[in-house]
């Protein structure tokens, strides 16, 4: 259950103190009694917060960060491309995209490659072409 949350911040979980476990396998040892889920803290710091023992987990590491974290902890992380689609959006009735050869022109310059590695290589992301994402359930390719 929410213990405090505070918008843009930070979120903890605590286990309901009146959850009364009619056997062991209901509330199995090793679960944790909190959860505190950290917006606030930059990507560098909280790498090195996960480094040092003081965090359990990183949910979104810098692109810089990935490779170093996969050469390094490569047991301890676990990535995949993300459950998001990013999009560029054109206004198709203003010039020159209200032209379907210069909207296909842009499609054809963007380098998909260049942008996987932005985001942080294929450990994060992987060009598709449809709205939903590789990671998402119904994906074909």
């Amino acid at each position: 259950m929410t213990r405090s949350f505070v918008p843009g911040h930070s979120w903890t979980l605590v286990r309901n103190p009146r959850f009364r476990p009619w056997s062991d396998q209901a509330q199995p040892a090793g679960y944790p009694s909190r959860i505190t889920l950290r917006l606030d803290v930059p990507p560098g710091p909280a790498v090195s917060a996960v480094e040092q023992n003081r965090a359990d987990v990183l949910l979104s590491p810098t692109p810089a960060k990935i490779h170093e974290l996969a050469t390094r902890y490569p047991s301890q992380l676990h990535s995949g491309p993300r459950g998001a689609t990013v999009g560029l959006v054109l206004n198709t009735r203003v010039w020159p995209f209200d032209v379907r050869a210069a909207r296909q022109a842009l499609n054809y310059a963007i380098d998909r490659a260049a942008l996987v590695r932005l985001i942080g290589g294929p450990r994060m992301a992987q060009p598709t072409c449809q709205i939903l994402p590789p990671a998402m359930p119904g994906y074909r390719p």
